[in-house]
């Protein structure tokens, strides 16, 4: 796990020369820790030959590789460093690129070459490559083969800006704790019906038996100290099936001690809107527009907060599994360097603009359309009635290394559906106090 982070990252695939376009660049994230890499991507494509949304499919790739290179680097604190790094990345992959819109299967499997160029500026990292990926189709029956634009040669660019996980300062300690595996069996037992002399009715009579076993076992976590941090944050969507893609830059604040997670966090930008409209009614109403969706990007500052339980130190330590005394003092205030959480979130979104359409007139359209389908105009299906300021809340997931993290959370708002959207935000809480204590301890010496 040492000198990784986790980080935004864009793909910018090449299809002209099948005959297609990417529509703007792929968005997704990648970790990278002792050379492994992880990626997904997420876009849209069109058919340079088409003239209807119908020709707009969406696609995704996914990537685990291994980099092969060294880095050299000066500074022996990882907050006072730089690097550079020469690499070749060899990544299996798989990808789902249709040539239409589809609702069947025409996923890829392949292999990708990326020589590229890491550059690390403290905790900062900054990469490129190009990426030449050679794909096979993996469906063979159904002759879904032609509608897969995936197999054969993708080649393309791919930008990534990361942030360290801060492992030298964080300082992981790997832990084994004593304890007993807990396993519970409940049996049931039929006894047949019977006759109640004071009720004077027959019942039937289950019995139910849970047996306890105990066995002698142990967990083993990587630890750290109880920390707080400030960092940068990044949320984003792709432009994706009738969904307008989010681009929003803040800063997030949190603590992490026992089993919780608590951040606060401000961020602001542009906010994606899906369209839920049935298509087959904009159809309907003009069949000219073909596939023509509503939906918009909207401007917006959102602030709220975060609590979440950390479910990788409850599933290890907690979930069938009871500790020695000696044990829980060790593990009481430790947080695992590695860490799955799931949490809720609240707060408020101010909305600064008007809201920008996919399509060109969209809102003068959609008035029309809900006018001539006798729709009533409301919050839920019109953003011209979205208010200055609405509450949100909602739920979602993360996964965090050390001091960097990704999460995806679905967000709904009670004073504004239209806007119920979903996104992946990437960041970090950076241990400022312990960088601050670091550098201050190499000076002094």
């Amino acid at each position: 796990m040492a000198n990784g982070y986790i980080g935004y990252s864009t793909f910018k695939p090449n299809f002209k020369p099948k005959g297609f376009e990417a529509t703007g660049d792929w968005k997704g994230a990648a970790a990278n820790f002792g050379g492994m890499n992880f990626s997904f991507y997420q876009g849209q494509l069109r058919d340079l030959n088409a003239d209807s949304t119908m020709a707009s499919p969406n696609g995704s790739v996914f990537r685990i590789g291994y980099q092969l290179g060294k880095e050299y680097s000066t500074g022996n604190n990882s907050f006072l460093s730089a690097g550079i790094k020469p690499y070749l990345q060899i990544s299996a992959s798989v990808a789902q690129i249709p040539n239409r819109l589809v609702n069947t299967q025409v996923s890829s499997a392949g292999l990708v070459f990326s020589p590229g160029i890491q550059l690390r500026f403290s905790h900062v990292y900054l990469a490129a490559s190009y990426d030449a990926g050679l794909y096979m189709n993996t469906s063979w029956f159904g002759g879904n083969g032609k509608l897969n634009l995936g197999k054969g040669y993708v080649g393309g660019t791919t930008l990534t800006i990361g942030i360290e996980n801060g492992f030298d300062l964080l300082v992981p300690k790997v832990f084994s704790f004593k304890g007993y595996n807990v396993k519970k069996k409940t049996y049931r037992k039929d006894n047949g019906v019977k006759f109640d002399m004071n009720r004077s009715e027959f019942y039937r009579e289950i019995v139910y038996t849970t047996v306890t076993n105990y066995s002698r076992g142990e967990r083993v976590l990587a630890l750290v100290n109880p920390f707080w941090g400030v960092g940068p944050s990044y949320s984003f969507r792709s432009l994706g099936k009738r969904s307008a893609p989010t681009a929003m830059t803040g800063i997030n604040a949190g603590v992490r001690f026992w089993y919780l997670m608590i951040d606060g966090f401000y961020e602001q930008g542009n906010m994606g809107i899906q369209d839920e409209t049935n298509p087959n009614d904009i159809l309907k109403t003009y069949p000219r527009l073909r596939d023509y969706d509503f939906s918009f990007q909207v401007p917006a500052k959102s602030y709220g907060g975060r609590i979440g339980l950390n479910l990788t130190k409850f599933f290890a330590l907690q979930l069938n599994f009871k500790q020695d005394q000696s044990s829980k003092r060790q593990s009481m205030w430790g947080v695992p360097f590695t860490r799955v959480n799931a949490f809720y979130t609240m707060g408020k979104t101010e909305f600064t603009g008007t809201p920008n359409y996919t399509y060109e007139n969209g809102q003068a359209t959609l008035n029309d359309f809900q006018a001539k389908n006798g729709i009533t105009q409301s919050v839920e299906n019109n953003a011209s009635f979205i208010p200055q300021t609405a509450s949100f809340q909602g739920y979602g997931a993360s996964l965090e290394i050390g001091a960097a993290f990704f999460t995806a959370t679905w967000y709904t708002y009670n004073d504004a559906p239209i806007v119920d959207h979903m996104n992946y935000t990437v960041g970090a809480n950076i241990p400022l106090g312990r960088i601050f204590h670091s550098v201050r301890t190499r000076l002094l010496l």
